[in-house]
């Protein structure tokens, strides 16, 4: 093998290499960005061309994400601190 194709491999190598790492740089955002809760888990799935939920918990795992947090919904939240302004002086009452 001449030298002209020893370099030219170990530039393909290298070409190779960055493509590589810049597809798993990727990936890895797009793990971040599930595991924070800004992306759903079929939305995931999908982008990272797994097959299902067991897949995208083995990825999380390589890169030591957690699960997200679920989050609570507007309505739900509203109606929480509804409830809350009106047992807290109750309770405060019968705590006397």
């Amino acid at each position: 093998m001449s030298k002209y194709e020893i370099l030219f491999l170990d530039h393909k190598k290298c070409y190779n290499a960055a493509m590589e790492s810049n597809s798993e740089i990727e990936r890895k955002a797009i793990l971040l960005n599930y595991s924070q809760g800004n992306s759903g888990t079929q939305e995931t799935i999908a982008k990272l061309g797994l097959s299902n939920y067991g897949e995208l918990l083995i990825e999380l795992g390589k890169y030591e994400l957690g699960l997200p947090k679920p989050t609570m919904p507007p309505a739900y939240i509203a109606q929480a601190e509804k409830v809350a302004s009106i047992l807290k002086p109750l309770l405060l009452q019968n705590g006397k």
